[in-house]
C-alpha cells in the first residue's frame, strides 16, 4: 500500500469539480453544490486516515459526498427513500462515467470568452432567467440570448455531443 499525497488530493481541481458536479446533479443549485463540496472535502480531510485501500480513494470521496448530500436533505426535512445499493451504483456509474467527457467540458468552458462563460454559469449552473442574467451582467435580454447562443455553439464545437446543456435550461428561453 502506497502513501497518499493528501495535499495533492485536496488541491486536485479536477476531482473537486467532479464532486461538485455530482452534487449539482442532485441539488440543481451551483452555490449549494459548492457549499456541499467544501463540506465534503473538509470531512474527507478529517477522516483521511480511515481510508485503508488507496485504490478506492475516489469511491471513498464520493461516499462522503453522498453522506453530506443525505445530511443536507435530512436537515431540510426531505426523506430519501433510495436504497444504499441504488446510491452506490449511481455513485459508481457517475464516478467511472467518462472522465474524459467531464474534462472536455471543463476545459471547453475555460476556452470561452469571459462574457460567454459568465452567461453559461448564470443560466445553467445558477439557474437565473434571461432577464436576471441580463440585469446581473448589465446587458439587454437580447444580448444575453445572443451570448448564450454563441457560447452553446462554441461548446458544441469543443465537446460533441453537447445537447445536454440545452436541456438544463429550465425556462425554455434561448
Amino acid at each position: 500500500m502506497h502513501e497518499i499525497n493528501w495535499e495533492h488530493l485536496f488541491s486536485d481541481e479536477v476531482l473537486y469539480q467532479r464532486v461538485k458536479f455530482f452534487l449539482l446533479g442532485s441539488v440543481k443549485n451551483m452555490e449549494v453544490a459548492e457549499e456541499l463540496t467544501q463540506e465534503t472535502m473538509a470531512k474527507a480531510w478529517e477522516k483521511r486516515l480511515t481510508l485503508k485501500n488507496t485504490e478506492k480513494l475516489e469511491a471513498w470521496l464520493f461516499a462522503i459526498a453522498r453522506n453530506v448530500l443525505m445530511d443536507y436533505y435530512r436537515h431540510r426535512g426531505i426523506l430519501i427513500e433510495e436504497e444504499d445499493e441504488q446510491w452506490e451504483s449511481r455513485v459508481a456509474a457517475w464516478s467511472s462515467q467518462s472522465q474524459e467527457e467531464f474534462l472536455d467540458l471543463y476545459n471547453a468552458l475555460d476556452k470561452l470568452p469571459s462574457p460567454q462563460k459568465q452567461v453559461i454559469e448564470l443560466r445553467f449552473f445558477k439557474n437565473y432567467t434571461v432577464q436576471e442574467t441580463a440585469q446581473i451582467m448589465g446587458k439587454t435580454p437580447q444580448a444575453v440570448k445572443m451570448l448564450q447562443y454563441r457560447a452553446l455553439r462554441a461548446l458544441r464545437d469543443y465537446v460533441k455531443p453537447f445537447d445536454e446543456l440545452e436541456r438544463l435550461n429550465n425556462d425554455g428561453e434561448y
